[in-house]
C-alpha cells in the first residue's frame, strides 16, 4: 500500500481469533488511550493522538504555525538569518562575550 507503519514490537502479544472483536471502543496503544473519534496522525517524526474535543483548536494552531514557518522561509530566501528572525542574535552575542 505504500504508507509508513509505526510499531514497537513484531506482533501483538496474546492476539487470537477465537472470539469476535469490537468496534467503537477505546483502545490502548502503549501508554496512550485512543477513544472513538480521536484523530491519530503520524509522520517520520512520530505519532500523536488528538482528542476529538481538541481537533479544531489543534488544527488552527497547526495552520498558524505553518504560516509562520512559511514567512520565516521567505525571509531566509531574502537574506535574513535565523538568528535575526528568531531574536537569537542578542543571546549569541551575550554568550560569545561570556566565553572571552
Amino acid at each position: 500500500m505504500g504508507f509508513p507503519t509505526f510499531v514497537r514490537a513484531i506482533s501483538i502479544g496474546g492476539a487470537s481469533k477465537c472470539a469476535g472483536g469490537s468496534v467503537g471502543e477505546r483502545v490502548n496503544c502503549g501508554s496512550v488511550t485512543v477513544h472513538p473519534g480521536d484523530v491519530v496522525i503520524g509522520d517520520d517524526d512520530g505519532v500523536v493522538v488528538v482528542g476529538l474535543q481538541s481537533v479544531d483548536a489543534v488544527l488552527r494552531a497547526a495552520r498558524r504555525r505553518q504560516q509562520e514557518e512559511a514567512q520565516i522561509m521567505e525571509a531566509i530566501r531574502h537574506g535574513k538569518s535565523t538568528l535575526e528572525l528568531l531574536g537569537l542574535k542578542p543571546i549569541v552575542e551575550r554568550l560569545s562575550a561570556l566565553s572571552k
